[in-house]
């Protein structure tokens, strides 16, 4: 006999690291540019330096999961782990 209860909830794995740059609030910072933008007619001073911002929140990301990458293929330059690290860059 099928019910209509709903499944329970997974167990959370506590072993699963958390992505600071794309799981926690850190990531609004890669729109801070758009803040600014909106905010140029009102005070053009923050447009620069929220584009500084988001652009180092860009290259914060790309940095760390380029070290990840480059740990988890035990230390080695590959092609592979230069063509992860620029996607992460580009997207």
């Amino acid at each position: 006999m099928k019910t209509n209860e709903p499944n329970p909830p997974e167990p959370e794995d506590e072993d699963k690291e958390v992505d600071l740059f794309r799981e926690t609030n850190v990531r609004y910072l890669g729109y801070a540019n758009e803040v600014g933008e909106s905010f140029r007619f009102v005070t053009p001073t923050l447009v620069g330096p929220s584009y500084v911002v988001a652009f180092g929140y860009v290259f914060a990301d790309t940095i760390d999961k380029g070290i990840k990458s480059y740990k988890a293929n035990g230390g080695q330059l590959t092609r592979n782990l230069t063509i992860e690290t620029l996607d992460c860059l580009i997207w």
